[in-house]
């Protein structure tokens, strides 16, 4: 059997309602699969060093609470357009799938975000989209 280190999640989280449920799930799917698990954040607006340190701060205590029982294989924020920052991330590291959450738009008609649509039509990797609800 190959080193779960051959074989890892990318997780992409936004930090926002229901991020810890994904991550969970994914800590869950990650066992599952013998998988390590990147976490990943993505600033998609100008911000500076301290904004990006307290994101960081926030984005360990997630992964603290909620992937307590994964191989963590990493934990980054990164600077940059959300979908090209993921496939870079995941190009530069043993990836083999690619999780994130979806939110139903409040616009009629729009049941992908562009993020996740981007994700799936250019991504040589599988690409797994979690339904988050919003309360």
């Amino acid at each position: 059997m190959q080193d779960s280190r051959d074989h890892s999640i990318l997780l992409c989280l936004d930090l926002e309602r229901d991020s810890a449920r994904l991550a969970r799930f994914a800590a869950e799917f990650a066992a599952g699969g013998r998988r390590s698990v990147y976490a990943l954040y993505v600033e998609t607006r100008p911000a500076d060093a301290r904004r990006l340190e307290k994101v960081k701060a926030s984005l360990l205590k997630l992964v603290a609470s909620s992937l307590q029982d994964a191989e963590i294989a990493g934990v980054d924020v990164v600077a940059g357009v959300a979908e090209e920052a993921i496939l870079a991330y995941a190009a530069a590291r043993p990836v083999d799938l690619i999780l994130l959450g979806h939110r139903q738009s409040a616009i009629a008609g729009i049941h992908v975000g562009s993020t996740t649509q981007a994700l799936v039509s250019l991504s040589p990797i599988p690409v797994l989209v979690m339904p988050l609800r919003e309360n």
